[in-house]
């Protein structure tokens, strides 16, 4: 549904994807306006923002149901899809890494298709990021990929010592900042994928023993950056670093 940011009145409510996401809408801009994409286990849909009509539906992707969509340029976004997080089958995941292009047919209608899929890169919680010239996908083991915007191509792959990454990576500059759910950040540098800082956000002794599905309290869901602040959310805490 659409509010009014205002008054708090309701503007529309639309039928939902039908599946289970933990993804958010993303505005996606298109030539002469915008689609709001919304992406479920399996699907990935495209509504009109002011007025909740449904433009488009895409169901030719699967292990989707944790990623936010990524807007590359008009018509374009980024969807990344992880092994089997909440599907019965986890099908191929790096299939469903990719970029898709949003195109207008000559009677209006919008229609959604693959422009390139990944061959071995898989999100994990986190989605996809732009990094320059690059896409940055990082899995469950802390290992980075970057693929060629254009094409896809796979152009490098490290394991980093952030270990597993749940949260969405940052791109600052010329590094990219990956936030393992232990605590650890891993600074990777994008002109040469070198690891030029690591750094712990806590020291807490039980978090290296225990099951992150568990460990509400000691497991780094996110990380945004607020003017001169890191903002990073714990199960149970939210810190804010100064930048320096």
């Amino acid at each position: 549904l659409a509010i009014d940011p205002t008054s708090g009145e309701t503007l529309w409510k639309s039928a939902g994807v039908g599946a289970t996401s933990w993804g958010s809408p993303r505005m996606v801009p298109v030539d002469g306006g915008s689609h709001l994409v919304c992406s479920a286990i399996g699907k990935i849909i495209g509504l009109d923002p002011e007025t909740g009509d449904r433009l488009w539906e895409f169901d030719g992707i699967s292990n989707n149901s944790s990623n936010t969509p990524t807007p590359v340029r008009p018509g374009q976004f980024l969807i990344g899809a992880s092994e089997g997080r909440g599907q019965s089958s986890s099908g191929n995941a790096a299939a469903s890494n990719g970029l898709i292009q949003l195109t207008q047919q000559e009677d209006g209608t919008w229609e959604a298709a693959f422009q390139w899929k990944a061959e071995k890169a898989t999100s994990s919680f986190g989605s996809p990021v732009i990094a320059g010239e690059t896409v940055a996908i990082v899995n469950r083991a802390g290992v980075l990929y970057r693929l060629d915007l254009e094409t896809g191509k796979q152009l490098s792959v490290n394991r980093t010592k952030a270990g597993g990454v749940w949260a969405t990576p940052i791109v600052v500059g010329e590094n990219i900042f990956l936030f393992g759910y232990k605590g650890i950040t891993s600074v990777i540098s994008l002109e040469d994928n070198q690891e030029i800082a690591e750094n712990r956000c806590w020291t807490d002794e039980n978090a290296e023993g225990e099951n992150p599905a568990f460990a509400g309290g000691s497991v780094l869901y996110a990380a945004a950056v607020a003017g001169n602040q890191w903002i990073i959310r714990s199960g149970d805490k939210l810190y804010s670093i100064q930048n320096e």
